[in-house]
């Protein structure tokens, strides 16, 4: 499945430079994922690029060697939620999944989990998963998963253990044009009955957000005649959320508690669309 998506990236070179969707990087290429505050470098005989539908994650191949490697990446966690993570199942489709081998082999901010593969009829040693991370004392963890046939083992998890020894980790950077008030208003009207909601997104430049959305409904009552009655009118909100976000290519991961919101954004002509909704400027 993952394979497909990456042969689907647009093929151009590239030298060293900012991760953007559509464009696949071809090996020794040094990508810089600035809102996350990461840095890597493409293995030898790798490509790779960002799934341009999915969620902020990078998928790797190779033209001659076997198996994938993906990127897994959060900003404000900690140890101990990742641990739970760990210790959880990956579903990879068509009936397959990752199931863990005993508990993470941890390091300092460094991570190692290794997965067997088990399909409808149970486990099977065709199959191998390995994660191989950091988790840093800020709260960011960034790490990659290595997933292919077990007679390619050990090439895969070089090409693994090849990318992570060149990670780097710098200061975070909050897109710019992300920066402001950003405000939704939709109506509707038919027949004496009209209908508004309204979502509001307020990013600011260290990272913090705060969400809302109201809604308001009204409907004007007519007797036989066709003469006015009166109008009734509904109001609803849902309060204000408040929590972190960061950003991977052109995606805005929104973070409160332990739940993420994944929009993709797009800045045009003055307006801010998230998930393809235009959101215009509110202060």
């Amino acid at each position: 499945m993952y394979m497909k998506l990456l042969i689907s990236l647009f093929v151009q070179a590239s030298f060293g430079e900012e991760l953007t969707a559509g464009k696949t990087y071809l090996e020794s290429t040094q990508i810089e994922i600035s809102g996350l505050g990461v840095s890597f470098l493409i293995p030898s005989k790798w490509l790779g690029g960002l799934v341009a539908d999915g969620d902020g994650t990078i998928i790797l191949g190779s033209n001659t060697e076997g198996g994938m490697l993906m990127t897994t990446s959060t900003h404000h966690t900690s140890l101990p939620k990742m641990l739970t993570q760990f210790s959880e199942s990956i579903p990879l489709g068509d009936g397959l999944e990752l199931v863990p081998q005993g508990a993470p082999k941890i390091d300092n901010e460094h991570v190692v989990v290794e997965y067997t593969v088990k399909n409808d009829l149970g486990p099977t040693s065709e199959g191998f998963g390995r994660l191989e991370g950091f988790i840093k004392e800020d709260g960011r963890a960034f790490g990659v998963l290595a997933v292919g046939a077990t007679k390619d083992k050990e090439q895969l998890v070089g090409r693994q253990q090849s990318l992570m020894a060149s990670t780097k980790f710098f200061t975070p950077v909050v897109p710019s044009q992300l920066v402001g008030c950003w405000l939704n208003t939709d109506g509707f009207v038919s027949d004496g009955f009209s209908s508004m909601i309204s979502t509001k997104l307020i990013l600011d430049d260290q990272g913090r957000y705060q969400y809302s959305s109201k809604s308001s409904a009204s409907l004007s009552t007519v007797d036989s005649q066709g003469d006015w009655m009166g109008d009734s009118t509904a109001e609803n909100s849902d309060g204000v959320e408040r929590g972190t976000f960061y950003t991977i290519g052109n995606f805005i991961i929104l973070q409160v508690e332990s739940e993420e919101r994944i929009w993709q954004f797009d800045l045009r002509n003055g307006s801010m669309y998230f998930n393809g909704t235009r959101y215009s400027s509110c202060g």
